[in-house]
C-alpha cells in the first residue's frame, strides 16, 4: 500500500446490512483527504444499496478530489446480472 493510503475493507457482502457502516467509514476517511484503497474478497452478495454505495463513493471521491483505488472482485454471475441491468459504468470503475 502506498504511503498515505488508507484501506477500507468491504467484505464479501455489500448489502443493506452493512452499507451504513461502510458509508460512515468511507465518509470519515474521505473527510481526511486520504487516498482510499477499497478492498474485498470476492463479493458474493450485492444488492441495490450496495450498488448505490459504490456509486456514492465514486462520485464523492471525484467531488472531494480523493483518490480511490480498487482491489475488488465480484462473483461472475453477479457481474453478468449487473451488466444486464445497465451498471456498466460502476463495473468498469470498481471492478476493472
Amino acid at each position: 500500500m502506498a504511503k498515505g493510503t488508507v484501506k477500507l475493507a468491504l467484505g464479501e457482502n455489500l448489502n443493506i446490512e452493512n452499507v451504513s457502516a461502510v458509508k460512515a467509514e468511507f465518509d470519515k476517511k474521505a473527510k481526511e483527504g486520504a487516498k482510499i484503497l477499497l478492498e474485498s474478497g470476492t463479493i458474493s452478495d450485492i444488492d441495490l444499496t450496495g450498488i448505490q454505495l459504490l456509486n456514492y463513493m465514486i462520485t464523492q471521491a471525484e467531488k472531494k478530489k480523493v483518490k480511490l483505488q480498487f482491489k475488488l472482485s465480484l462473483d461472475d454471475s453477479l457481474k453478468e446480472i449487473l451488466l444486464l441491468c445497465g451498471f456498466t459504468s460502476i463495473l468498469q470503475k470498481a471492478f476493472a
